[in-house]
């Protein structure tokens, strides 16, 4: 799909950073600051049963709520992912300090998140 950013595309650029490390129970993960980033790239990897929700915060990390991506696949948003995929919070996001990806576990081997901020 045209215009539909990708790991391979030339936005996706930085530091990695692991937010959830081949999880299987529930848990908030690590946030990563995400002061001056333009654009976050959320990629989830693994074979579960499990809702990875995407949240922010504006207040140094004290309060965290949900934050619609865009799913690479289809275009459309989503405030959490029920399986693999690459997700991104666009340009015209929120000016967010924290971002964090929670997980609530139901079952199978393991699911892993990883991030990529940009800022331009």
């Amino acid at each position: 799909m045209a215009g539909i950013l990708t790991p391979q595309s030339d936005l996706f650029y930085g530091v990695t950073e692991t937010t959830q490390n081949a999880v299987s129970a529930n848990g908030n993960g690590t946030a990563i600051d995400a002061r001056g980033a333009t654009q976050i790239t959320v990629v989830v990897t693994g074979t579960f049963t499990a809702v990875v929700t995407f949240e922010g915060s504006i207040d140094g990390g004290v309060t965290f709520f949900p934050i619609a991506l865009l799913k690479s696949a289809d275009g459309t948003y989503a405030l959490n992912a029920a399986a693999a995929g690459t997700f991104i919070l666009p340009t015209q996001g929120p000016d967010l300090s924290d971002f964090r990806t929670p997980v609530a576990w139901t079952s199978g081997t393991s699911v892993t998140v990883k991030t990529r901020k940009a800022a331009h």
